[in-house]
């Protein structure tokens, strides 16, 4: 059975459609995903003002975590408002 150009096609980007039927379900989620979000931004702000805080936290694996925490809050940022703002 031979290929034919119909059958050859590039997916570019896809949409997930489903999670919000009604106004009040869209509402639900978006309460819930900005209370993780909050929750996520919050953990890693402690993690970070308590390394920074303590002066008896100079090691590198505390310089380790302080950074990790800080790109968890950028990624998370960018995810987080744009899921939000897709809603």
């Amino acid at each position: 059975e031979a290929l034919t150009l119909e059958n050859l096609f590039q997916v570019i980007e896809f949409i997930l459609l489903g999670l919000s039927y009604t106004r009040e379900r869209q509402i639900l989620i978006f309460v819930f995903f900005i209370l993780a979000y909050a929750m996520v931004l919050l953990g890693n702000l402690l993690i970070i003002v308590t390394v920074k805080a303590n002066p008896k936290l100079p090691s590198p694996m505390y310089f380790l975590l302080c950074n990790l925490s800080f790109i968890d809050i950028c990624c998370t940022s960018l995810i987080s408002s744009r899921m939000l703002a897709d809603l």
